[in-house]
């Protein structure tokens, strides 16, 4: 997946900021850049995940991919009760050397008018409270333009453009790298109605 916002979703729309020629990446460009950043023999990153079998499984194929480059990466598993506290901006849990990044997951609560369950809830700012899911306390003053207006938009598909648009600014900015999207399947009964 290459954008904030997953398939599905209100303001999803098929792009990707940074393309190479085969997504397999671009290991010399990767090289250049961390040359440039002052780390020309490489760079050792904490990266905490959770320690289930998926997240395990995703772990070890993205340190895979980009020790290629020089970027080692040393996992930190942390159960999936504690693995959110852990990565929420509490000051403990901020302190230097604790962790770099971190393979957080969100899904919306639900499908349809929903950039507020996916760009609101993760990069809307200023506020960064303790343990936020705002994990990286993201705040642009584009985005946050862009979802006041999806939330007041007077239809869906005006909603939708905000959406991108915010989604477009946070790629751009690499407050993120999403990797993947996954599906789940929401059960409802027939006597649950909508009252719009």
């Amino acid at each position: 997946i290459n954008t904030v916002i997953p398939p599905g979703n209100t303001g999803y729309v098929d792009s990707n900021a940074y393309p190479d020629a085969s997504g397999a990446g671009n290991v010399a460009e990767c090289k250049t850049d961390l040359t440039k950043a002052g780390y020309p023999s490489g760079i050792t990153l904490n990266y905490e995940y959770p320690n289930d079998s998926t997240n395990t499984r995703l772990f070890e194929a993205i340190q895979a991919s980009l020790a290629t480059c020089g970027i080692t990466l040393k996992g930190i598993g942390e159960p999936g009760s504690s693995f959110f506290t852990d990565i929420g901006d509490s000051p403990e849990n901020a302190k230097a050397g604790t962790w770099d990044l971190a393979q957080a997951a969100w899904f919306p609560d639900w499908y349809g008018n929903n950039g507020r369950t996916v760009v609101q809830a993760l990069f809307q700012g200023p506020n960064c409270v303790i343990n936020t899911v705002n994990y990286g306390c993201y705040n642009s003053a584009t985005v946050n333009s862009d979802i006041t207006s999806a939330e007041t938009a007077e239809t869906v598909g005006q909603a939708g453009d905000f959406w991108h648009s915010a989604d477009q600014t946070i790629m751009s900015d690499a407050a993120i790298v999403p990797i993947i999207s996954q599906s789940f399947a929401s059960i409802a009964s027939k006597r649950i109605r909508s009252e719009e």
